[in-house]
């Protein structure tokens, strides 16, 4: 890239510098010729204003001379009758022209002759006369550029400059990316000390026949980084799925061994039974724990469910109010549906996330009021609850972030599913404590 960008770089350098010289050359021959076009014509005015046109042949030497007197350039003068027939020449035309006259019927023009270059103005006089006034060019006024050894002196120390300057803009371009390239080399060895799988270079895109082209090898580290995080990261899933299922095999045998003791007579007299029973519950706490962290770890490494339905929204809230009306007899859930609608995920999914919502708020709950509203594509749930704390409420979402309730820690996963599934559809979830009410809102694309 950076030989690419070098050579790219400084033909541009030389393409716009030449565009300019062209240009401003040309600008400037037009200038330089319409100033000796009026040079021309205001000698043809001084001839004229010292009476040319009716002089005699015998006088028009010492007129011409006379008008000419103060003229620093070479300047040639002829006179043609009528007949276009040449009837005087001054000195300075006999000796340049001499039977190679410029054409008459051009009013305004440059002429060529062998040796010489002019500008020359035809001017007719109310004789009929032709009055023909040319000024020799010289070599420095026909060319703008004179080419010699300082010329060339002068374009090699800017071809210098411009190589130097575009050298230095190369590497100043390439460097931030070698060294991000050499950044993302550095961290991908350190996350690949446990993923020995490293793709080969066949598995790569290519946008670049060149190995050693800059961009390329940045585009290679990008993705050997990316394919070593994704392996990392489902390497570890896959052992925390592995060592919970691990997990549970031990736990389901130890709580069936604290029931086999807690129904033995004998046994359950030498130990306090109190102790069994919370060995027990929290036996099931565990496993309760492990399996819901199952679920949860499915659903953020699963790729998106392929079994979506139309589901009512509505349906699935009353189903839930009635399940925890009966588990909190006590609590009033004021459900507002301004519009029914239809909801494309899987049915579990949704379920499990308005359970979670709806549960949260008879937990936490502590006037036990649960407003529950449907406006628009909006579920929105408020209950009067304490303020979450800091710490707790800046790693929302994440699992196992949890307080405590009515004294007991709860597990931490009902958000953290919350979050996962609307990450999954791609619904906004938005949760704020305002006025002392909790505000959740999950907004759905329908």
């Amino acid at each position: 890239m950076k030989r690419k960008y070098f050579i790219t770089s400084f033909l541009f350098i030389i393409t716009i510098a030449t565009a300019t010289f062209i240009t401003t050359s040309f600008y400037f021959a037009k200038e330089r010729e319409w100033l000796l076009d009026q040079q021309i014509e205001a000698i043809a005015s001084g001839l004229l204003a010292n009476e040319l046109k009716d002089a005699e042949l015998s006088e028009m030497d010492s007129i011409v001379a006379a008008a000419l007197f103060d003229q620093p350039r070479t300047i040639i003068v002829n006179i043609y009758n009528k007949n276009n027939q040449l009837i005087y020449q001054n000195t300075n035309s006999k000796n340049i022209l001499d039977d190679d006259l410029p054409p008459l019927n051009e009013n305004l023009f440059t002429y060529e002759s062998l040796d010489h270059e002019m500008r020359i103005l035809n001017f007719k006089l109310p004789s009929k006369k032709t009055l023909q006034v040319g000024l020799l060019l010289d070599q420095q006024m026909s060319q703008l550029v004179e080419i010699n050894q300082h010329m060339f002196m002068l374009l090699g120390i800017i071809v210098t400059l411009g190589l130097l300057l575009t050298w230095i803009q190369a590497n100043i371009l390439v460097r931030p990316i070698e060294e991000l390239t050499a950044f993302i080399n550095y961290q991908t060895s350190k996350v690949e000390i446990d993923t020995p799988h490293r793709p080969t270079t066949s598995l790569l895109p290519r946008s670049s026949k060149k190995p050693d082209d800059e961009l390329q090898l940045l585009w290679n580290s990008l993705y050997y980084f990316k394919n070593a995080v994704e392996t990392k990261i489902n390497l570890t899933k896959t052992t925390m799925a592995q060592m919970a299922h691990e997990l549970k095999t031990p736990l389901t045998i130890i709580r069936n061994s604290f029931e086999y003791f807690q129904l033995q007579k004998e046994f359950s007299k030498s130990i306090d039974p109190h102790m069994i029973t919370d060995a027990i519950d929290e036996t099931d706490r565990l496993n309760t724990t492990i399996s819901r962290f199952l679920e949860w770890s499915r659903l953020e490494s699963s790729a998106k469910d392929q079994n979506i339905h139309a589901n009512k929204l509505s349906e699935i809230i009353d189903e839930t109010i009635q399940s925890f009306q009966k588990i909190y007899p006590l609590h009033n859930c004021v459900y507002e549906k301004m519009i029914d609608i239809q909801i494309f995920a899987n049915h579990e999914d949704l379920r499990q996330l308005v359970r979670n919502l709806i549960e949260n708020a008879f937990k936490y709950s502590f006037d036990k009021i649960i407003t529950i509203t449907i406006r628009g594509n909006k579920f929105i749930l408020e209950n009067a609850a304490l303020p979450i704390p800091e710490k707790i409420f800046s790693h929302l979402g994440e699992p196992f972030n949890a307080g405590k309730v009515d004294g007991s820690k709860s597990i931490g996963l009902g958000i953290a599913w919350v979050c996962s599934i609307c990450k999954h559809y791609q619904w906004d979830f938005d949760f704020v404590y305002k006025d002392g009410k909790a505000i959740t809102t999950i907004t759905f694309v329908t």
